[in-house]
């Protein structure tokens, strides 16, 4: 299974400049460790270069979901 993630991680950066690990993550249903070992082991080969990047992420909570519809009290 190695050789097969390694392949479409490859292929994919072929077609495009970067990937997010969280979508090959989702796609392959495997662990972060896991696709960092396989995003490691390219590196290792001087395939890839790895770059962290910090997302930052805001979610409504119920209550700020109804405040944002009907308007705080």
């Amino acid at each position: 299974m190695q050789a097969d993630i390694q392949e479409v991680i490859l292929k994919r950066l072929k077609d495009k400049a970067e990937l997010d690990s969280a979508d090959l993550q989702k796609e392959f249903a495997l662990t972060h460790e896991a696709i960092y070992a396989e995003l490691v082991s390219l590196v290792a080969l001087n395939y890839i270069k790895l770059e962290n990047k910090k997302v930052v992420r805001y979610i409504l909570t119920k209550e700020g979901s109804s405040y944002a519809e009907e308007g705080t009290p």
